[in-house]
């Protein structure tokens, strides 16, 4: 397994040893930091010149997971292959740094031929069928209802929200939310508990002094000279030249002028001071609330509970089985476009096939895709079977072979020829067993034994000389 480690752009390669000739075997896993987060990637691996693109993507054949594929046969060769990778993500395009892997030489020599590794345009084939089969199986359990009624009814109108209707799973009902304050009523009757009266907070009865409102402490004995702002100061100077009752008062304010100016006063009330500005000096004070547990939720506020939305989901965050199919519907794959001549300005998700010469038949296909306002051609339709056996050359090689059935044949009529086991078994059967041989009879001989030939010539001679001495 090679492991391609990034940083950015920058890869980096590790690996232990690679040697030439195998297939579907070498493994590259590629761990992309978060410069390559939503980039649909491709791996591109070249050799003397020879580019194989591999989309690491769901349903390639060559793709295995997790951001891992096989490094196509026909690039692990002596003495080294490249290997870098490209990211699309609408109109921008990241690259990496161009790698090379030292390849060991097998030894193998002539391999045995092997399918080649699939073109770009069959890996999106490929993909793309796995994208549609995927999209077919969620229409089809949407259709058949799977996605309805598990916690999000439709229907509802904007404003509701999900709540549960009971215990039971999935047992929801859209709704209003009541025994709440809107957030406009909660802004106009309560104010936030990080709200402060000249810098204290709400946390309990506020005691005001008179620097808190901007009075003054009055003193029990007077108000002391030093304590005069410099008007006032500057006025009571002045009081000492001022003129007497016994002086001349000509030009001065009249009694009407002087009631006139007070019409608009306020007559000091007998037994009552003038009020300091001190809160602590009013009576009949309210007592002003700290917790909201003990005002009166009269508006309809949203409780805690409710703010914790632990049974309520908000219609905005739901989908209904009309929305899913929409959703779906939206799902863009790719496709291919066969094309005399390349468009100005191609489009996204299309891979344009163009012919090498237009009036053949049964054409081999140039593939481009349009990238960053330019055409990037990425491989093509041919497949270079250079190196692998064709049918009339095999057939060549194998003409003084025999077939199977041919072996078979001659095996059989060669054995024609011969006994087999059972015949061999019901002659010998017929036959007298060598250890029952005798070269004399007696009478103890056996009906099992048998007499050789010395031994019946004897026995006859015998007899033959008995019959000559009897004549």
């Amino acid at each position: 397994m090679i492991e391609a480690n990034f940083e950015g752009q920058e890869m980096s390669l590790q690996y232990d040893g690679v040697i030439s000739d195998s297939i579907r075997f070498l493994k590259i896993h590629f761990n992309f930091d978060e410069y390559w987060d939503g980039f649909e990637k491709t791996a591109v691996f070249s050799h003397n010149g020879e580019k194989f693109l591999v989309a690491l993507s769901e349903g390639n054949s060559i793709y295995l997971d997790d951001n891992t594929c096989y490094v196509p046969q026909e690039v692990i060769k002596t003495q080294s292959f490249s290997v870098s990778v490209f990211g699309n993500k609408g109109n921008t395009v990241i690259t990496s740094s161009n790698e090379d892997v030292s390849v060991a030489d097998s030894g193998m020599g002539k391999r045995i031929p092997r399918d080649p590794t699939p073109t770009a345009w069959s890996q999106m084939l490929e993909i793309e069928n796995h994208t549609n089969n995927m999209v077919s199986e969620l229409v089809e359990r949407a259709d058949s209802g799977e996605f309805d009624g598990v916690g999000i009814p439709q229907g509802g109108t904007a404003g509701q929200v999900l709540k549960k209707s009971s215990n039971a799973d999935y047992d929801t009902e859209w709704g209003e939310i009541t025994d709440c304050y809107t957030k406009e009523q909660s802004d106009n009757k309560y104010v936030a508990k990080t709200t402060t009266v000249n810098g204290k907070q709400l946390s309990g009865n506020i005691v005001l002094n008179y620097s808190d409102v901007g009075a003054y402490s009055k003193p029990s004995v007077g108000i002391p000279k030093s304590d005069l702002s410099s008007a006032v100061k500057a006025s009571l100077d002045k009081a000492d030249t001022a003129l007497q009752s016994h002086q001349d008062i000509s030009g001065k304010a009249d009694k009407t002028y002087v009631d006139t100016g007070l019409s608009n006063k306020v007559n000091k009330e007998q037994g009552k001071g003038l009020f300091s500005g001190s809160y602590n000096d009013l009576t009949n004070k309210p007592d002003i609330p700290t917790k909201t547990s003990v005002l009166t939720n009269d508006s309809g506020f949203i409780t805690n509970a409710v703010n914790n939305l632990i049974n309520y989901y908000l219609k905005s965050e739901t989908y209904n089985k009309t929305e899913i199919n929409s959703l779906i519907s939206q799902i863009q794959t790719s496709h291919f476009e066969i094309v005399a001549v390349l468009p100005t300005v191609g489009e996204r998700n299309v891979i344009y096939l163009l012919p090498r010469q237009i009036t053949e038949t049964g054409n081999i296909y140039d593939e481009y895709i349009y990238i960053s306002n330019a055409y990037e051609k990425i491989g093509s339709t041919d497949v270079d079977l250079t190196g692998y056996a064709t049918e009339t050359w095999v057939n060549t090689q194998i003409a003084d072979f025999l077939t199977q059935m041919q072996i078979q044949g001659l095996i059989n009529n060669a054995l024609n020829d011969y006994y087999n086991k059972s015949e061999i078994d019901t002659a010998l059967s017929l036959k007298e067993n060598l250890s029952n041989k005798v070269t004399s009879i007696s009478s103890q001989s056996t009906d099992t034994q048998y007499p050789s030939a010395k031994c019946v010539y004897n026995i006859v001679g015998n007899i033959e000389s008995l019959l000559s001495a009897l004549r």
